[in-house]
Parts: structure tokens; C-alpha cells; sequence
């Protein structure tokens, strides 16, 4: 039966890889490879946009050019970015000639990407150009992602696998969580799946009874590849002020884990400046919960009560937590917090929980909850930039006609607040379950589990 379920997650695993390759291809690079455009409707990509504002913005770099004064965001120096305007072949160096606002580890992971195809563009014969800027550029750079991301992605199911034996799962229901229609959608999106991977290794290692500093090294390396990590770190450095008996391996573990943040620092200070003004005057409710109480997303009231619950949600939360007693159920928790409860809610963080929450979900309605919350998440990016069409398409609900996905009348908005609401009672269903568990600190975790998964139906 494991035999054959193992079979089937790689056999599915490769078609999400492969519909996720497909359905963001660009359709430049469709004409470069098949000659003509073999899929029309390609669904947005951030890593792509991401991509295309560094490397493919024409307009930016021909009023450069004339001259004028514009902004060079992210570029960092006028002269490297004329060079690369003109077409001369250099590799840009991150930090130096430009910047991410991507968490350290994400933003190199994209520099490394970049040398990469400045190698293939060199050994093909592009190097007379400036490989970057152009289609076979944007194509060999689509491929390398794509490939790394598949790459974590059987890693993490790998992992997540063994996480499943060594917590007694008795269902099947959680061995396909990574086939969700999600994973199709965000994988070759973003970072999310490097992310996962970390935390999922570093919870297996303390299911394993390995609380050394490897383990609170992947942690800290959490946080260095997506900003979420973070809520991690700060519940651990809660947890080692608080303990009678402070272990120091996670001060050491989280310093090493986040010296690419100092590494930063020193190369470029400005990082940080950038990123704090970001989350403090740029920020705005992405299809966060707090949209319900205005129309607004852009509202500092917003960025108040997103701060208030979360922060009072895990003072009061964080006194029933121990993660070495029951890591899978803490970091679940503390993502949800960090996700559900924060000012911004991208869809493609879905993923970061899904498998985790997809442990608890003992019942059949609970695990419907979670798919349709699933569809609806994929939904979200799909219909993001069709808002419009929609408003129209649904003209006798009297909705502004206007592109405005990120405002409560639009339909995008009403599905992300369903799968909002959705997520949340499974919050409070773990939440409950997890205080009903604490009295009970004296059990071995495996029969925590056992007594919990047995009662579940696949």
C-alpha cells in the first residue's frame, strides 16, 4: 500500500510540475521553442515580474539614455544600468549593481540563477549582447528556475514523507496535499517551496530528537529565504528566555541561520532601510482579513489592527507552545498566525500550510474545507487581472465597473475572504485541539498522535 502510494505522489508530482512549467511559460519563449503560441491564457508569475522589472524594462532604460531623470528601481547605480542599457555584456552583481526586497537567501538564489544564464548565454554565443534583455535570455532563465523548483519539490515531498512515518499517520489524505491545485499555480511562482523545504527538514530532525544546531540553523535559514520565517525566530527566542534550562544551540543555530541578513547589511545598507519603509508606508492589505472592516486596502488603520491581533494572538498563544514536544503542530500554528492574521495574504503562501494543516484534518468535512479553500486560492491569481471582465460579467450585483482586484467589490476579493474564513476555522479546530493536548505534556508524542490520527478517515 506505501509502495504504491509512493508511486502515485511521484507519478502526480511530475504532472504538477509539468502544468505548472506550462501554464506560466511566457508566451515569448512559446514562440522561441514551438515557433507559434502553444498556450494563450499564461497565468502571472512573480518570479517572472520580478525578472522583467530588472532586466526587460525598455522604457526605463530609454529615457536613461535621453537623460531624463527617472526612477531606477532596482538598480542601484546609473552607470552599471546605462552599460546594461547599451547592450554591453557584463553580469550585474546583486547588491552591488542592483537589489531585491526578496529576503537574502531568495535574492541570491536569483543572483545564482542569473549566472547561470549568463554561463549558457556565453557558451550559445550571446555574450556579444547583453544575454538578460533578451528572449533566449528570459527562456534559459525560466528553465534553470523552473528545474531548481522542481528540484525542492520532490526534496520537500520527500521529507514531508518521512515526517508522516515518524508521526504514525494512518490516512492518505495528507500523502496528496502537495498535488493541490495550488502547488499547481505557485510553484514556479516564487520562493515558497525552498521555504517549506527548510522548515519540513528542520522538523524532522526534531521529531528525531535532534535539537542541535543544524536543526535551528534550517530555522534561521528560514528566515533568510521568506520574511515569515521570522515568526519562527521570534517564538524561539521566546522559548529559550522563558525555559528554566536555556538550550544555547538555538542562539547559535538562529545566529548562523540569519547571518545572511548581516552579510547584507555590510555589502549593502540600504537593504534594509528599503525593506523597513516597505512594510511601514507601502505595505497594504493583500487580500488580508481586515479588509472586511474597510474599503480601503491601503488603510493605516489596517496596518494597526493587523499588528494589534497578531501580536495578541501569540502572547496569548505562545505560553501553550512547545516545539519540542509537538514541532509538526507549533510551526503549523505559528505559520497559520503569520499567514491568516497578517496584513498580507499572497496566494502563493497557501502552500507554505497546506500540508502541514492537511495532518490535523481528521474528519471528512475538514478536509473538504481545506479543498475548496485550496480552489479557491488558486483561483485568485488566475482571476486577478480579468477583475475587470468579472465586474462586467457580474453587472447585476451593481459592482464599479473599474480594475480594482485588491478592493472588497471585487469578485477576486470575494473569493480570497472565503478561503480567508475557511482557513481560519481550521485555525481555531487546531487551536482547540492543541489546548485540549496540553494537559496531557506527560505522553510520548507518538501516542499524541496515534490517539488523534487513528480517530481520523482518509
Amino acid at each position: 500500500m506505501a509502495a504504491n502510494l509512493k508511486k502515485l505522489s511521484i507519478i502526480l508530482g511530475f504532472l504538477v510540475v509539468i502544468v505548472s512549467f506550462i501554464i506560466h511559460m511566457p508566451l515569448e519563449m512559446q514562440e522561441l521553442l514551438f515557433g507559434k503560441t502553444v498556450f494563450e491564457n499564461v497565468v502571472y508569475s512573480d518570479i517572472l515580474g520580478v525578472y522583467r522589472g530588472v532586466f526587460m524594462n525598455k522604457d526605463v532604460c530609454e529615457n536613461v539614455l535621453m537623460n531624463k531623470t527617472v526612477e531606477i528601481y532596482p538598480w542601484l547605480r546609473i552607470d552599471s544600468f546605462k552599460s546594461f542599457c547599451i547592450n554591453k555584456s557584463f553580469l550585474p552583481i546583486l547588491y552591488i549593481d542592483y537589489y531585491l526586497k526578496t529576503p537574502p537567501l531568495s535574492s541570491f538564489l536569483f543572483w545564482l540563477i542569473t549566472i547561470v544564464e549568463y554561463a549558457i548565454g556565453y557558451f550559445i554565443g550571446l555574450s556579444i549582447h547583453n544575454v538578460f534583455s533578451t528572449i533566449n535570455g528570459l527562456s534559459i532563465f525560466y528553465i534553470t528556475y523552473s528545474l531548481l523548483m522542481s528540484l525542492f519539490y520532490f526534496l520537500t515531498i520527500r521529507v514531508y514523507r518521512k515526517i508522516l512515518v515518524l508521526i504514525n499517520y494512518r490516512g492518505i489524505f495528507a500523502f496528496f496535499s502537495f498535488m493541490f491545485l495550488s502547488f499547481i499555480v505557485y510553484l514556479i511562482y516564487s520562493w515558497e517551496i525552498v521555504f517549506l523545504y527548510v522548515v519540513l527538514l528542520s522538523i524532522k530532525r526534531m521529531l528525531e530528537q535532534k535539537f542541535d544546531i543544524l536543526t535551528y540553523l534550517l530555522l534561521g535559514l528560514s528566515a533568510s529565504i521568506n520574511y515569515i520565517g521570522w515568526i519562527i525566530v521570534v517564538y524561539l527566542l521566546y522559548a529559550f528566555l522563558t525555559s528554566r534550562k536555556p538550550d544555547m544551540n538555538i542562539v547559535k543555530g538562529l545566529a548562523i541561520g540569519l547571518l545572511p541578513y548581516l552579510i547584507v547589511l555590510i555589502v549593502n545598507p540600504i537593504y534594509l532601510s528599503e525593506t523597513f519603509n516597505y512594510f511601514v508606508s507601502s505595505s497594504y492589505c493583500n487580500n488580508c482579513i481586515y479588509l472586511l472592516t474597510t474599503i480601503d486596502p491601503w488603510s493605516q488603520y489596517m496596518r494597526a489592527i493587523a499588528f494589534i491581533v497578531v501580536v495578541s494572538v501569540l502572547t496569548i498563544i505562545f505560553p501553550f507552545l512547545d516545539i519540542r514536544l509537538r514541532p509538526v503542530e507549533v510551526v503549523s500554528i505559528l505559520l497559520v498566525i503569520s499567514i491568516t492574521l497578517s496584513l498580507e495574504f499572497p496566494p502563493q503562501s497557501f502552500i507554505l500550510i497546506a500540508p502541514l494543516l492537511s495532518i490535523y484534518l481528521y474528519h471528512r468535512k475538514e478536509k473538504f474545507s481545506i479543498i475548496i479553500a485550496d480552489l479557491l486560492n488558486a483561483l485568485i491569481i488566475i482571476l486577478w487581472f480579468k477583475d475587470l471582465e468579472l465586474r462586467k460579467l457580474f453587472g447585476f450585483l451593481d459592482l464599479p465597473i473599474k480594475y480594482s482586484p485588491q478592493t472588497l467589490d471585487s469578485p477576486v476579493q470575494l473569493i480570497a475572504q472565503t478561503r480567508n474564513m475557511i482557513l481560519i476555522i481550521i485555525f481555531i479546530i487546531i487551536i482547540h485541539r492543541l489546548m485540549k493536548n496540553n494537559f496531557n505534556k506527560d505522553l510520548e508524542i507518538e501516542n499524541i498522535y496515534e490517539k488523534h490520527l487513528s480517530a481520523g478517515v482518509a
